[in-house]
């Protein structure tokens, strides 16, 4: 008999400043957000329609359903999760080197239509939650979420996981209703109340990408009839999502600037 997990409903659970995690993990692989072999969980969707069952905050996170994360993706291969993800006043060498780049080196720096060959070195935010697929092959149903928390406030389309949150935190707004201010869709991560998301994949568009849609389904799906289709392997994973990430020190950190941007350049910042 499997152990029961403990999970908090409480209502309006924010995120809170903490220390970054650190596993002390060194990994070879380009991509450095998830601890161990945790990557093979990131959610890759195919073409067509996934429902997800999304799992509410395991007792003891300090973090919501689908956790923020800043994550950089510079032009020279690497993907990490920032310092500052957790800490707003953590060391950033990104930040500093941006810093110093746009009052010293403009001209070095990334721009849209400019010079979108020049160093990126800003983040981008980003959404993390575990979610139920079981759609997929056994083995695999336990999926890590990760998806572009992006507002769309500098053009573009908003990312898929901002759309979900704004879908999963929509209010009823109509005057006089008996639900004037509750949750449209309630809480969708409720181990007891908690609904589908339906997130359907189009074919790619004229500028090369995918596109994606965001529902929320009407029926009850409980943690419990959701827990069926995973193995005992699976369900073991479980834990709070912010132990299921990897923040590089700050001295790893600089290793992967110095990469990017060249020993040279990361002297003369950092002398």
């Amino acid at each position: 008999m499997r152990k029961p997990i403990e999970f908090d409903t409480s209502a309006g659970k924010q995120p809170v400043t903490t220390k970054p995690f650190n596993s002390g993990y060194e990994s070879s692989f380009r991509s450095l957000i998830f601890r161990d072999d945790l990557y093979k969980r990131k959610r890759k969707f195919s073409e067509g329609e996934h429902w997800l069952r999304f799992l509410p905050p395991i007792k003891g996170s300090k973090f919501p359903w689908l956790l923020k994360l800043d994550v950089y993706q510079d032009k020279g291969g690497v993907t990490f999760i920032a310092p500052t993800t957790f800490e707003d006043r953590a060391v950033d060498p990104f930040r500093i080197a941006w810093d110093w780049f746009k009052k010293n080196k403009p001209e070095l720096l990334s721009k849209k239509g400019v010079n979108p060959d020049g160093f990126k070195l800003w983040p981008t935010p980003q959404g993390l939650g575990w979610c139920i697929d079981d759609k997929q092959p056994e083995g695999s149903r336990l999926a890590l979420y990760l998806a572009s928390k992006y507002d769309g406030s500098r053009g573009g389309q908003p990312g898929v996981a901002h759309r979900l949150e704004l879908l999963a935190n929509e209010r009823d707004t109509e005057p006089g209703s008996a639900t004037l201010g509750e949750l449209i869709h309630g809480d969708i991560s409720h181990p007891e109340t908690g609904k589908l998301v339906k997130v359907t994949v189009s074919g790619k568009g004229a500028d090369g990408f995918h596109s994606y849609a965001v529902a929320i389904g009407k029926n009850v799906v409980t943690l419990e009839s959701a827990f069926d289709c995973l193995t005992e392997e699976e369900y073991n994973m479980i834990a709070p999502i912010e132990t299921t990430i990897y923040v590089p020190p700050v001295e790893e950190i600089h290793e992967i600037l110095k990469g990017y941007i060249g020993e040279e350049l990361h002297n003369e910042i950092f002398a």
